[in-house]
């Protein structure tokens, strides 16, 4: 399973911090500066950077924790990520290496490698362009950090943006759901974070909830009536990158099986 997920999910690390009073605005002034930052930085084809993905349930548990780098040209369609990852309380050291429409992975030293459509893998994070704010989205609460300056808005496209985090169907990561109801999927708000500087943004910060739902046991001659609410799984995703270099600065990485440090 942990092979699997490697493909699904590369991801970077981004520390946000605020100072000052959070001010809110939703001018034409503001969204225009904001659109004009996230298109900045999605005309940019070569990228790196950090990423952070977090995967909770219940009380706080871990059901899936990823922390590492990556770099990718989108124009030649190639991409590297190294990270480290926990699953369901197994951990590994993985590696990603895209390159011709080929994906080769490596975890804990192990390497497998199968096709992976371009477009597919660069439409998912952290390789997505950053969504655009839009009227619906609401106020935007602005305010200073160390990083730059944040733009904070609340979101109701958690769907959308669920699939393109998560990086495939949520109900093959939270493999507790014995038979999904992906038709009964709930979906919170989404709460996103851009942090802007020199005109691009530098960061961006992706937090929502989901409840997915089982499909309650079949109890012969109906002896009770289950509740199936006893049959869902409220998680929480947290999903943070941030980008460090761009243009002839990036470097991306091929994979060699000689020098390969995942497997090591």
């Amino acid at each position: 399973m942990i092979k699997k997920l490697i493909i699904l999910f590369c991801v970077f690390a981004f520390v946000l911090s605020s100072c000052g009073k959070p001010e809110e605005k939703v001018d034409a002034e503001v969204v225009s500066s904001l659109n004009d930052a996230i298109n900045a930085t999605n005309n940019e084809t070569k990228i790196s950077g950090k990423y952070m993905l977090e995967i909770t349930f219940g009380d706080s548990a871990v059901l899936y924790y990823a922390l590492g780098n990556a770099a990718w040209d989108s124009e030649k369609g190639t991409a590297s990520a190294a990270f480290d990852q926990t699953y369901l309380g197994v951990s590994s050291v993985a590696a990603n290496y895209f390159e011709n429409g080929k994906m080769i992975s490596v975890d804990n030293g192990d390497v497998m490698e199968l096709e992976r459509d371009k477009d597919t893998l660069f439409s998912k994070f952290p390789y997505a362009k950053l969504p655009e704010y839009k009227s619906e989205h609401g106020n935007i609460v602005i305010s200073e950090s160390s990083q730059g300056k944040t733009y904070k808005i609340k979101r109701n496209d958690t769907k959308d943006l669920c699939d393109i985090v998560v990086g495939g169907d949520i109900y093959t990561i939270a493999n507790v759901i014995k038979k999904p109801q992906p038709e009964k999927t709930q979906y919170g708000e989404t709460e996103c974070v851009f942090t802007v500087k020199d005109g691009k943004v530098v960061g961006c910060r992706y937090e929502f909830d989901v409840k997915l739902f089982d499909t309650p046991a079949y109890i012969p001659g109906g002896a009770h009536n289950v509740s199936e609410s006893e049959y869902t799984l409220d998680i929480h995703v947290t999903a943070k990158v941030t980008y460090e270099k761009f243009g002839d600065d990036v470097t991306v990485l091929t994979y060699n099986a000689e020098s390969d440090t995942s497997s090591k």
